[in-house]
């Protein structure tokens, strides 16, 4: 997590937004990969509004992905689903196959989630 900061630290210092929107995410995902799921929708949140600033279509996707799985980590089903459709929309808009796959995987784990 130093580094990530660290990151975060030298993209702001430097005035880079579409680098400040990726290292809040990084540090998103650190945050997810330790169980601190509210920390990580914040910073995930941040991220996202960065690269929604900067026109970045791909990372709004990625980071979309990423909200979802921090939702659904606290069983808040109806912003999971809706992070979701937005990545999914982003993925076939940027005709991004791979991505669309994993998207509709995601979607049908968490419905799984939701109704069990």
């Amino acid at each position: 997590m130093e580094y990530q900061k660290k990151d975060l630290a030298i993209a702001k210092e430097i005035r880079d937004r579409a680098e400040e929107g990726r290292a809040n995410g990084n540090i998103g995902l650190v945050l997810f990969n330790v169980g601190k799921f509210k920390q990580t929708i914040e910073y995930l949140k941040k991220a996202l509004d960065i690269v929604n600033e900067v026109g970045d279509r791909a990372e709004e996707g990625r980071f979309c992905g990423n909200l979802l799985l921090a939702h659904r980590s606290l069983a808040n089903y109806k912003e999971a689903v809706e992070n979701h459709k937005k990545y999914l929309s982003i993925a076939k808009e940027l005709e991004d196959k791979a991505e669309e796959r994993r998207t509709y995987g995601n979607l049908g784990e968490t419905y799984v989630q939701k109704s069990g």
